[in-house]
Parts: C-alpha cells; structure tokens; sequence
C-alpha cells in the first residue's frame, strides 16, 4: 500500500529547507524526521499484529527505506527534488506473510508437502490499515515539528561549518 501525502499550509518550512546548502543535508533532515515520527505508527501497528509462536511478524515491523524487488518496481515514478521516502511495515524475509494475515486468505488446495489437500482460508486479521488510520493526523503533526528540530540542527552545523572554514581561510 502507498500512500502520498501533500503539505499544504508548510510554505515556511519549505524555505527553511531551501535554504539549506546541499541537496543532501535537506533530504538528510526529511529523513530523520520523518523517520521520527512514522515511529509511533510502526509501533502500533506492532501492538496490533497478531502474536504468532515466533513473533517474527511483530518484530518485522520497522520504519526504513528499503523495499524488496517487487515494491521497488511497484514504488516508481516521478522523482521530485526533496522526495525522500520512508516505509511502515513488515520488512523481508520475517514478514514475507503479512498481507496473508492482513487480508486473509480465500480457500484453496495445498500445494508442495500438502499438494491436493484442502486448506479452509484464513480470515483477515488487519493491523496496517487500522495503525495507518489511527496514526496518520498524528504523524503530519509530528512531522512538522520534527522538521522544524532537524532544519535548526542542519541550520547550526551549517552556520559552524562555515565559521570554521572562515578561520582557516584568514
């Protein structure tokens, strides 16, 4: 499931970012915020996943930039200047089956070990959606003032960086 989000209203905070020296201190300082406050998301969707014998579905559910092959195909398109993207959600290989378990699964015949044995389906047990759902609002509000931490922190280290080349240049 993608999801993509407009800030409409963040007008300041886009020219904080701009002004930023390099590319890549502002998608430094997306990402750290954005990681920071998709968190709570990861962890509700965690308390929300049901609890298996291992808890690898659990423990799979992480906030992180890396698809597997078929979500990176799924996931391209336009690239925008300050994109940065971030994911919630079960990570591969521990949660290879979590849309089985968030969708269920309709009644069919086995295949492999159990070739032509009937299997019943399973009913759907979501715990993306409803963490989604629940923590969306939340994370646009945290995200802005993330963004704001991270630009200041980018702005001071910037600001020093240049007080220092100042020195060596005198």
């Amino acid at each position: 499931m993608t999801t993509k989000f407009e800030m409409d209203g963040w007008e300041d905070l886009n020219k904080a970012l701009e002004g930023l020296e390099k590319l890549s201190t502002q998608k430094a300082a997306l990402r750290k915020a954005l990681a920071k406050a998709a968190q709570p998301m990861a962890d509700d969707a965690r308390s929300r996943a049901p609890k298996g014998p291992t808890g690898n579905l659990q423990n799979s559910i992480t906030v992180s930039g890396k698809l597997n092959k078929s979500q990176t195909r799924a996931a391209k398109g336009d690239k925008v200047k300050h994109e940065v993207n971030l994911y919630v959600g079960p990570s591969w290989p521990k949660g290879a089956h979590a849309h089985l378990v968030e969708f269920g699964t309709a009644p069919h015949k086995n295949k492999g070990k159990f070739a032509g044995s009937d299997h019943p389906g399973t009913s759907p047990k979501p715990f993306m959606r409803p963490a989604f759902e629940a923590g969306t609002n939340k994370l646009l509000i945290d995200l802005g003032e993330e963004m704001w931490i991270e630009i200041n922190k980018a702005v001071k280290n910037q600001a020093r960086r240049q007080a220092r080349a100042a020195r060596r240049g005198q």
